[in-house]
Formats: structure tokens, sequence, C-alpha cells
């Protein structure tokens, strides 16, 4: 019993200078706010239209990571949602309506196509972050970068959700 103890100890040593070392090694790493070069970003458009009543509640699977609201005079009624994500996620929208609130919803869900080249693009990823001593957005792998545009007048209509479910308007 004793030598299993000194071998869990050893083992908890051994792992507690392991996550030392490697924040002593990566502290003085740059940020960098996109993905490397190797993932060639793509762009999907949503359009829809608006109306005064009617909320939009907009989430990045089922959260607001990655998410800006942008004001376009240039609109007139409509929310124009760009979202840009790699070219190795799917990306699907789900539109719904809720009548009784004029509630709309819109979720952007992303999948990670997994196939030897997506593996490649990750294991080149890590190795230029190394390279580089930069750390890169890799929340970008799992939530896309949502852009959403609306007119001024209907700023007040755009909600997004924060990770613990609540509705919020990002313009406050």
């Amino acid at each position: 019993m004793k030598n299993h103890l000194l071998m869990l100890f050893v083992g908890l040593a051994v792992f507690l200078i392991g996550i030392a070392w490697f924040y002593l090694e990566t502290i003085n790493f740059d940020i960098d706010k996109n993905l490397t070069n190797n993932f060639e970003m793509q762009q999907e458009v949503l359009e829809y239209e608006i109306s005064d009543d009617e909320t939009f509640r907009i989430t990045n699977f089922n959260t607001n990571k990655n998410m800006k609201l942008y004001i376009d005079n240039s609109l007139s009624n409509e929310v124009r949602i760009v979202v840009v994500y790699p070219d190795i996620m799917r990306v699907k929208s789900k539109y719904y309506t809720i009548d009784e609130r004029d509630l709309v919803r819109i979720n952007i869900e992303n999948e990670l196509i997994m196939d030897f080249n997506t593996l490649n693009d990750l294991y080149d990823l890590g190795i230029i972050s190394l390279k580089n001593e930069t750390l890169y957005n890799y929340s970008l792998l799992k939530y896309s970068e949502v852009r959403v545009f609306v007119n001024e007048n209907y700023k007040e209509n755009i909600e997004f959700v924060n990770n613990y479910g609540k509705a919020y308007n990002p313009v406050e």
C-alpha cells in the first residue's frame, strides 16, 4: 500500500511540474484573433426581414461566442447575418418563430468534418502555433464567427444568449 501511495505522489508531482513547465513556455506567446493561413475561411450570408414588433434571438451553437452586432444603416428592414467559418466545418442555421411573443430564434450550428485532411490541418495548426509562438483563436474551430448587421432603428430588436441561457441586447 505504501508503494502505491508513493507512486501516486510521484505521478502527481510529475503532472504538476509538466503543467508549470507548459505555462512557463507559453506565457510569452502572442495572441491572434484569427486562425492560421492554412485554413481557408468561407462565408455564408443569411438575410431575414424584421418588423417593429419582432425580436430576433440569435445564438452561436447556443452561446454568444464569436458574435458581434454591427449597425448598418444601408439596410432598411432586414437583418443580415454573416457567418465566417473555416473550410473544415459545416454550418447549419435553424430558424423558427414563437408566435405568441413575436420571437424569432436563429441558432447557428457548427460541425467539424473529421477526416484525414482535417487532422492534418489541425496538426499543422499546432506546429505553426509553436513555431510562431502564437496562440490563435482556437474557438473558431467550434464556434464560427457570426456578424449580425441591422439598421439602427432595429438594434433594440436583436438579442444574443449568453452561456447561462439568459437573453440580452448586445447594444446595452
